[in-house]
């Protein structure tokens, strides 16, 4: 499967990735095959061409990043996909829920910078941290009598 992936991947504008988005639901594949599959499909350049066809596989990305049974930093990688498939598909919350479940994974420094995805993805996630951190603190001091 690695060399498949390899060349599938050197396309400039890979696509049909169902087929390895699959496998990762697969209970006969391994961890470390889903987590090479996983570490093929974290990347800008990939995702902006095969989003649509992640977010229809995003059950099998988010089981992995909920199993406990998948290493931690597996957990992670599944999640930092997750938050980049929700940003493609603009739900914001989704997407910053997840970059914060990626832990380190979710990196603030810019190291290839496809598209300027990474530069757009922190200002929007950031803004909606803090829209979301506003209404929770509204919402508890509106409960608590404290303002």
């Amino acid at each position: 499967m690695a060399q498949l992936i390899e060349s599938w991947r050197q396309n400039p504008t890979p696509t049909g990735a169902a087929i390895y988005l699959q496998s990762l639901g697969d209970p006969h594949k391994s961890n470390d095959e889903k987590m090479f599959i996983l570490s093929n499909f974290d990347d800008w350049r990939v995702i902006t061409a095969t989003w649509f066809e992640m977010a229809r596989s995003i059950d099998n990305i988010t089981a992995l990043a909920n199993d406990q049974q998948f290493t931690e930093n597996g957990r992670r990688k599944a999640a930092l996909i997750c938050s980049k498939i929700a940003y493609c598909s603009e739900e914001y919350n989704e997407a910053l829920e997840r970059a914060l479940d990626s832990g380190e994974l979710f990196n603030l420094t810019v190291e290839n910078d496809f598209k300027g995805h990474d530069t757009m993805v922190f200002p929007i996630l950031i803004s909606q941290y803090l829209i979301v951190s506003s209404v929770c603190q509204q919402n508890y001091s509106t409960s608590t009598g404290h303002l």
